[in-house]
Order: C-alpha cells, then structure tokens, then sequence
C-alpha cells in the first residue's frame, strides 16, 4: 500500500517538483496555494497553458501514484477553478524517494 509522506518530507517532495518541473522549461507561479477548502501544491506555466500541480512523494519505494484517486482528482479541479488565474490542465508531480535516489514524474492532464 502507497503510504504518501507528510510534513517536511512532502515539503521537500515539492520543492524538487518545482525545481523538476523548471527544468523541464515551465514557470512555477505559486506554491501552496488555499482555496475553496483545498491545496494546490504547485500552480505551474507550461508554454502558454496554466496547471494546477498535484505533488504526491513517497519514500517507502512505493508509487506516488497510488495515492491519486477520483476524490484527489475532483478536489484539485474544484480548488483550482476557484483561483483567480484560470487554470487549462491538471497535472500530478510523483517523486518516488529510494535508497538508490529519486524517481520523478510529471504526468499531464489528469482530469
């Protein structure tokens, strides 16, 4: 079973997510974003399309992925339609943490 980390360990999921996300030439906009009861981890730029992030990090070599589910799904579009900035596309950030490193990847267009 996918047990998703919380606390520093989400943060610091995030923060390679970001600087991942960057690499790949997107623009992170926001971080951590509240609103309509929900969290949006990162608000990102790609090209001229704007997508809320969802960002899940494990570090018992499980997948990330597992932890995404219609509930997750529907909960990151209600919050995002609620953001001043309209938002095109879902997208899910895993970073799977491992004694041998780190596995990341970004999947677009969730919803």
């Amino acid at each position: 079973m996918t047990r998703p980390t919380s606390g520093s360990s989400g943060i610091v999921g995030e923060q390679v997510a970001a600087r991942f996300i960057e690499r790949k030439g997107a623009t992170v906009r926001a971080r951590r974003v509240r609103a309509d009861g929900g969290e949006i981890d990162l608000v990102v730029s790609d090209a001229s399309t704007v997508a809320a992030v969802e960002v899940k990090t494990t570090t018992d070599g499980s997948d990330p992925l597992n932890a995404i589910d219609d509930r997750k799904v529907a909960l990151l579009g209600r919050t995002s339609a609620s953001l001043d900035t309209p938002v095109a596309r879902l997208d899910v950030v895993s970073v799977r943490a491992t004694r041998d490193g780190v596995v990341l990847r970004w999947l677009k267009g969730i919803d």
